[in-house]
């Protein structure tokens, strides 16, 4: 099955899981697939909300701060290693792993470091590897094929961040869409639209990026809808939407 993401409110690891499960792809594999990691410290919760006046999706990792896997640091080849030596299926692997070294890649170039200097700032967390291989697990749930997707969508202004704040796109999101000349707008949202596991998500996984009045011209026809709700609110919108096509 062919999938199309509406990005017109950004992407990011969490609402991209919700609107694959709001898609139709299976909770609990997801729940049983992300158990072959041997990841403790964090639960899921997978719930229906309201936004914008539609009911949706929304998907959360919530993490036990003193669990013992919560304070292990991880670099990109520890994490790596976690998902290649596991049970889960080889495109499974395959596309978290490819999702991983974009990041990866990212941020070793916003802090001028090598790969092996990587611990993130999200993705070496619990709740960015659930992210992560949780996309690739649903995907697979789904039979997804190709994945196309609308041009992304970037606030603007500042976000917080441990060492003060950071323009947004942050560097690590904006080195992803940059080297991987994806597609993107701006709107006067004074908020992240796009986090660094969502760009990963997008450069990795998105073959192509258009309007998607496109589709019936390319010969596709939506067949189902679902929609992956953002932790932010904007006043409107705030949601990911992902398209099963046929």
């Amino acid at each position: 099955m062919d999938l199309y993401f509406d990005c017109a409110w950004g992407i990011s690891g969490d609402m991209t899981i919700a609107a694959l499960l709001d898609s139709g792809a299976s909770f609990e594999r997801l729940s049983r697939e992300l158990r072959k990691l041997s990841l403790t410290g964090y639960a899921l919760r997978y719930t229906k909300t309201e936004k914008d006046g539609a009911i949706m999706s929304d998907f959360d990792v919530l993490i036990d701060p003193d669990a013992y896997d919560n304070h292990v640091q991880r670099n990109y080849y520890d994490v790596r290693k976690l998902i290649t030596e596991s049970p889960l299926s080889r495109k499974i692997k395959e596309r978290a792993c490819a999702v991983l070294g974009i990041a990866a890649c990212s941020q070793a170039k916003a802090h001028g470091v090598a790969k092996s200097g990587v611990y993130f700032h999200e993705t070496g967390a619990i709740d960015s590897i659930v992210d992560i291989v949780g996309t690739a697990i649903c995907l697979e749930d789904l039979h997804a094929g190709h994945i196309f997707s609308s041009p992304l969508t970037e606030g603007t202004g500042t976000i917080k961040y441990r060492y003060g704040r950071l323009p947004v796109p942050v560097p690590a999101t904006k080195n992803t869409l940059t080297d991987h000349g994806i597609p993107y707008g701006v709107t006067d949202v004074k908020q992240e639209l796009i986090t660094p596991t969502g760009a990963a998500i997008a450069a990795a996984l998105f073959e192509d990026f258009f309007p998607k009045q496109q589709l019936e011209e390319k010969g596709y026809s939506i067949l189902r809808s679902g929609k992956g709700a953002g932790k932010r609110e904007y006043g409107k919108g705030g949601f990911l939407q992902c398209h099963a096509l046929g």
